[in-house]
């Protein structure tokens, strides 16, 4: 196991050490075990955050959907631990000419780069968590569907970006309303004094 600081996480590689690879312009981050710069099935790059952090985007790359590379609808499975302590898992597959299936309630999962052997396999799921803030995020693969085709090599993928920001607390309606006339009862009695002051 090693770990890597990042702003607001701690992020730990299982089953090697963190790698790097890069395909048709894009960089991903894997482990160095089974395949190079990917995260391959028994492996998995974990990130714990310092607090509860909403995620607006998480890019994948090299997901392809075969038959490239002999890896047919390779899968990603992205679990996470929610504000509440709920765990919940999704899934990411490629599916054949840019096509994909998400398990998530996200709606918008975009391909960046084609996966095919001159592209990168790169998509990028906005929102994943439909909003839910996340204390612990864990990528790692699952056996994709091989179908009549030749599967060498059952899934792996690279973690791309990651977006995090920290929702800072909303005060309730009532409660800002409440906030609000007390502020202009406050500007209210300040007004009075200074008039009975002749100031």
């Amino acid at each position: 196991m090693c770990s890597s600081d990042l702003i607001d996480a701690t992020f730990t590689a299982t089953g090697g050490s963190f790698d790097y690879k890069t395909i048709a312009g894009y960089t991903g981050v894997g482990v160095s075990g089974k395949t190079t710069g990917e995260i391959d099935i028994g492996e998995s790059i974990v990130g714990v955050f310092t607090g509860a952090v909403y995620v607006p985007y998480i890019s994948l790359a090299f997901l392809f959907d075969g038959p490239e590379f002999g890896e047919v609808q390779e899968k990603a499975s992205i679990s996470v631990v929610l504000k509440s302590g709920e765990t919940v898992a999704y899934t990411l597959t490629a599916l054949f000419q840019a096509d994909y299936e998400w398990t998530g309630a996200s709606k918008i999962v975009e391909n960046m780069s084609l996966p095919t052997r001159t592209k990168a396999g790169v998509w990028e799921i906005e929102d994943p968590f439909d909003g839910m803030e996340v204390t612990q995020i864990t990528f790692t693969a699952l056996r994709g569907e091989c179908g009549r085709g030749v599967c060498d090599n059952q899934s792996d993928f690279a973690f791309e970006s990651l977006g995090i920001q920290q929702l800072a607390e909303i005060p309730e309606p009532g409660t800002m309303a409440l906030l609000l006339s007390g502020v202009a009862m406050l500007g209210a009695v300040a007004r009075r004094r200074m008039a009975s002051t002749g100031r």
